[in-house]
């Protein structure tokens, strides 16, 4: 009922199965607090994924039960954004990034931690740099840097790559830096990671160069952006959303 859409059925068969105790109350209690967030009744979603967890760290099965954790920890720090307690969000994804077994699982949630921390008012700068610092430690055994070129540019080149290239509240923030560059010193190139729009037609005509990379994997898209020998990248998404 929850892979078909039928949310008020998944939970009432939960709720059902659930009075006849058996070894998979664990699981009935994920789908409870997964169908309750599709319903937006956030509270009562994070009271069964806790459940849940409760009941399978009370088994003492760490093999078997980080991936399940994991994946509740991860649902759980984005409802509790929504109800804006960061400190219950933020414990949850930090805790999902070091439980989840799948390194790609383990970023998405660092790096939702990381999101979290700009809504921290007790946190200095300094702590949240160095708390972005860490999502190195993610990446280190993949990355193989390109080489260092020395660039002889007449003008600096400078690149910024976006998912969010079209009608979207940041739109409203890169307008004014895309059309109002000193074209004399510097060339733009943008790096597109977004179905196109009307706005997208708009920001292409302010701007040297406009690729859309948004089926390109990303060691791609960096060979890219080496290739046309960008002086300075920015990353205009930061750790939000795609």
């Amino acid at each position: 009922y929850l892979q078909i859409g039928d949310e008020k059925m998944a939970i009432h068969e939960a709720k059902q199965a659930l009075l006849n105790k058996s070894t998979f109350d664990a699981e009935l209690y994920m789908i409870i607090g997964f169908a309750k967030r599709r319903l937006a009744k956030y509270c009562e979603a994070i009271e069964a994924l806790e459940e849940a967890n409760a009941i399978v760290l009370a088994e003492n099965n760490e093999v078997s039960s980080n991936e399940f954790i994991g994946r509740n920890l991860l649902s759980l720090g984005q409802m509790y954004l929504y109800l804006g307690d960061i400190n219950q969000a933020k414990a949850a994804y930090l805790s999902a990034s070091k439980i989840h077994p799948n390194l790609r699982d383990k970023r998405e949630a660092y790096s939702s931690y990381l999101i979290c921390l700009h809504y921290d008012d007790a946190i200095s700068n300094k702590e949240i740099f160095l708390q972005h610092l860490e999502y190195n430690n993610f990446f280190d055994a993949e990355i193989h840097p390109f080489a260092d070129q020395n660039y002889q540019h007449k003008k600096i080149r400078v690149a910024y790559i976006s998912p969010d290239f079209r009608r979207h509240v940041m739109c409203f923030f890169y307008q004014a830096f895309l059309r109002n560059y000193n074209k004399e010193r510097f060339e733009v190139y943008c790096y597109c990671l977004n179905e196109e729009d009307e706005i997208t037609t708009q920001f292409k005509g302010f701007v040297d160069s406009w690729q859309n990379v948004m089926e390109l994997s990303p060691r791609a898209v960096a060979e890219l952006i080496h290739n046309d020998e960008i002086d300075i990248l920015f990353d205009l998404a930061g750790h939000s959303a795609n």
